[in-house]
């Protein structure tokens, strides 16, 4: 599907598309519409600096503050520093569980945008899952009385690469990293958007 100044094509039926042109101030329009059909847009090889990544983020909505978190980036205290040493430096995969970011916020983040900044190759890749339509699903199921095993459209597995952005809704999906990269370490920035902002 088409969106105005950008390529999207599904990853899967439900869940994940990548946009395939970077995003300017004209096409933030058209990233709303597809991650508000996909719930989590990729933007592949996005050299983008803090500042332009900051800038990104007042595009959407305000940045979401968080009293305790990751680390920050130095001299950036708006963008969270996300580090996993592979097995080599951190015995447990960070990120391994299926998650939403920051559910210990009264409020959690709307939205959150991740920047891969170092990746391992191989592995070191992101597994989301649409919640919408799982619970359409199952709802579905128990009114039916019909056996219900899952479809595939529901997730999305990512296969970062350096520069690389998700945009996720984080209202309505859940993710987790996959134990894959063995002693390779991946290090990400994140921004958490406190609520969408008004188009």
């Amino acid at each position: 599907m088409s969106y105005r100044l950008l390529d999207v094509r599904s990853v899967t039926g439900e869940t994940g598309a990548p946009c395939l042109l970077p995003i300017s101030d004209a096409g933030i329009t058209g990233l709303r519409a597809a991650l508000a059909e996909y719930r989590v847009v990729f933007l592949r090889d996005q050299p983008v600096t803090p500042v332009e990544l900051l800038a990104l983020t007042r595009r959407l909505g305000p940045r979401c503050h968080v009293p305790h978190a990751s680390p920050r980036l130095d001299g950036y205290p708006g963008i969270l520093e996300v580090v996993d040493k592979g097995r080599s430096g951190n015995p447990r995969n960070v990120g391994g569980n299926w998650h939403i970011d920051m559910p210990f916020l009264q409020q959690p983040p709307a939205q959150s945008i991740l920047l891969a900044k170092e990746v391992p190759a191989p592995g070191g890749d992101t597994q989301w899952a649409g919640l919408t339509p799982t619970c359409d699903a199952l709802h579905d199921f128990l009114l039916d009385q019909a056996i219900w095993s899952g479809r595939s459209g529901f997730t999305c597995r990512y296969r970062w690469n350096p520069d690389a952005v998700a945009i996720r809704d984080n209202r309505c999906t859940q993710h987790c990293a996959i134990d894959d990269n063995g002693a390779g370490g991946r290090v990400m920035h994140r921004i958490p958007v406190e609520k969408e902002r008004d188009a």
